[in-house]
């Protein structure tokens, strides 16, 4: 029998991805764990890396540096911290990107 901790960020992944999917990422699906190249937890989402946690206690900097890592390692420039919110659904988890990658958001908004 898997640990706990193991089965529940698997099932935030699988919420996750079918959420993605659900809603405009038809290709998205979790990635196979690669040690120390691996490459965030969901592909299908061009030029993103996203890490996800199903944690009850925050720590963003080190999980921001390990989306980080992990985004170099996949090649990509954007790349983002999925956490499941407390008793509430997948779409209302919360996203944390870095502002440098905010703003570029915004900009290509603006951009279009």
């Amino acid at each position: 029998m898997a640990n706990p901790s193991k089965q529940k960020g698997t099932a935030f992944e699988t919420a996750v991805v079918d959420y993605l999917r659900a809603n405009g990422f038809p290709f998205a699906e979790r990635r196979a764990l690669r040690g120390t190249m691996d490459a965030g937890d969901v592909a299908g989402v061009v030029g993103w890396v996203l890490e996800l946690k199903n944690c009850k206690a925050l720590d963003l900097g080190p999980w921001m540096n390990e989306a980080h890592h992990e985004a170099a390692n996949d090649g990509a420039s954007r790349f983002a911290v999925i956490h499941k919110r407390r008793q509430h659904s997948t779409a209302e988890a919360f996203v944390t990107i870095p502002l440098r990658l905010f703003a570029d958001l915004l900009a290509d908004g603006v951009a279009n």
